[in-house]
């Protein structure tokens, strides 16, 4: 069902320029994405009893085949709807090894007091891990990160549905590309005269396969971090939380530059549909909304030219760094 409003969603276009000035297209978008949101919860909860719909959780017992383990966070103001994200996870035609669901316990003191059904897909596979304190938008990949680092990482947002081919399509890929970082969701970094250009300027890449050296990915769009990809620093909590508190992708992707790992964007596009969440900020408009983006980008650049003598945005970066630095 999933697949299907994917299609039909991504399929409209603003083909007709009077049409557009009328809004036509971005009614037509939000019906679907409003029916999707009514239809989908009654489908998951009459369907979430099939034996196809189950995570097989591991009984310990690992071979030397890395697992993937996919990884989110969320906070109060989504939380309701998070297992509607979940649902989709555990529908696909690839099941990972593990769901984790990382939630800081300054938000939510006890596993008890979370909705009914996150609590009931815990019998069903999902793992649902308290943390102190609260590193924001970072725990999606940090506590993964240290618990499994010979596993890959399938990061997720808590506010997307996921087409049931997803885990597959980027597993396909990373058969070809086994060292790179596999992403759905990427922009093109842009220089003008040898400049790095606003954030906000970088254009989205749409529908082709891309395997150059300047993509910027958008993690939460289903992104696959194979072992060892991410630079050692990427784990350093005082630092990312100094320089981007709000902005994991940006230091997801430096950690990537800094590791010499190239990033393949995925032939698949879609515009997301989204789980709607009334009354709730989403970490994207508070972040563009206020330019932080910007800001943050700019931290990170002045911090790594201050103290390692390397700008891992500048324009010639990874061919000039293969293998990245230490």
């Amino acid at each position: 069902m999933i697949d299907f409003f994917d299609r039909l969603f991504t399929k409209i276009e603003n083909r007709n320029k009077f049409l557009s000035k009328l809004k036509f297209y971005a009614a037509l978008r939000f019906g679907i994405k409003s029916s999707l949101n009514i239809i989908a919860p009654i489908y998951f909860f009459l369907t979430k009893d099939k034996i196809e719909h189950l995570l097989v959780v591991s009984n310990g017992y690992k071979n030397n085949s890395p697992e993937v383990i996919v990884s989110l966070t969320s906070f109060p103001a989504r939380i309701k709807r998070v297992w509607l994200v979940i649902e989709t996870i555990l529908r696909q035609t690839q099941k990972p090894d593990k769901i984790i669901l990382w939630l800081s316990v300054d938000q939510f003191p006890s596993v008890y007091d979370l909705p009914s059904k996150l609590l009931n897909q815990m019998k069903r596979g999902l793992d649902i891990r308290l943390v102190d304190g609260d590193i924001k938008s970072h725990k999606k990949y940090y506590y993964a990160l240290k618990e499994f680092p010979e596993d890959y990482i399938l990061l997720i947002d808590d506010d997307i549905f996921y087409r049931s081919t997803m885990i597959e399509d980027l597993f396909r890929y990373a058969q070809s590309y086994p060292s790179a970082v596999i992403a759905q969701y990427c922009s093109q970094i842009k220089w003008v005269h040898n400049k790095l250009a606003p954030y906000s300027t970088w254009p989205n890449i749409i529908k082709e396969e891309v395997k150059n050296s300047n993509l910027f990915f958008g993690s939460g769009g289903g992104t696959l971090f194979p072992p060892k990809s991410l630079h050692a620093d990427v784990l350093n909590e005082e630092r990312f939380m100094l320089l981007t508190p709000t902005a994991d992708d940006i230091w997801l992707n430096t950690m990537c530059r800094l590791n010499g790992t190239k990033v393949i964007k995925t032939s698949y596009f879609s515009h997301y549909l989204t789980i709607i969440h009334f009354g709730s900020d989403s970490l994207d408009s508070i972040n563009n909304g206020n330019e932080k983006n910007e800001s943050q980008l700019a931290s990170i650049r002045n911090y790594y030219r201050s103290y390692f003598k390397t700008d891992p945005f500048f324009q010639d970066f990874l061919s000039s760094n293969e293998g990245g630095i230490a």
